[in-house]
């Protein structure tokens, strides 16, 4: 199973590759920023949900590093495109990405989720 995302160059990104490595997920995207974003969920008894979200300062190269041709080889082959929905909050150049992924699915009959 591919996947691309945004990973930073530091402890948090390495940890976060080696365990989808292990769980036999291969990570296609290259290293966009120097540290990695986090989100913390914090969930109350009756499950409604606050996230506290943290993003790196953008570096102009988070949309290249992620859209490929690797990647869109693998959009065009795969069953289902999962888009995260935080991702929308990342800057015009992800969400251009996104889009661009999307139009790559759905050119090529891949599903299209958002979360």
């Amino acid at each position: 199973t591919p996947r691309a995302g945004l990973v930073g160059a530091d402890p948090v990104g390495s940890f976060y590759k080696a365990k989808m490595n292990r769980a036999g997920v291969s990570f296609l995207s290259e290293d966009s920023h120097a540290t990695t974003g986090t989100v913390i969920v914090l969930t109350t008894p009756d499950a409604q949900r606050t996230m506290l979200s943290h993003f790196p300062a953008p570096t102009g190269k988070e949309a290249e590093c992620i859209l490929t041709r690797q990647v869109k080889e693998s959009i065009k082959s795969s069953r289902v495109l999962l888009v995260e929905g935080y991702l929308w909050e990342c800057g015009p150049r992800v969400v251009g990405c996104l889009l661009e992924a999307m139009r790559v699915a759905q050119e090529n009959g891949t599903l299209v989720c958002v979360t």
